[in-house]
This record gives C-alpha cells, structure tokens and sequence, in this order.
C-alpha cells in the first residue's frame, strides 16, 4: 500500500476483515524495511512512520 501507489484505473483488494491474519500478511511487507523493521506504529491514537531518523 505505502510503497505501491495505485493509479486510477488499479484499485487493489485486500482480503474481507474477517479474516485478520491475511490482511496482516499483506499489509506487513508495506509496513517493514528490507532487514524486517516495522517502519508504521501505532502509538496514543495516532500513526507514526519512521523516516530514517526519527518517528514522524
């Protein structure tokens, strides 16, 4: 999703929110730098993004 843009005429589906455990393996490898560092967090109601040097 982060890394993927999506152009106009491509939408990608994510499996139905029933199913936790699929969304979770597709989203994860947006969310993770190559060595498998999370780069998304979630903290006090708010989304935050590494950006290399600090949380943002």
């Amino acid at each position: 999703m982060m890394n993927r843009p999506a152009t106009d005429t491509e939408t990608e589906e994510l499996p139905p929110p029933t199913n936790p455990l699929a969304v979770a393996r597709r989203l994860l490898p947006d969310w993770q730098t190559e060595d498998g560092r999370l780069v998304c967090r979630r903290w006090r109601a708010s989304w935050m993004r590494w950006n290399g040097s600090c949380w943002r």
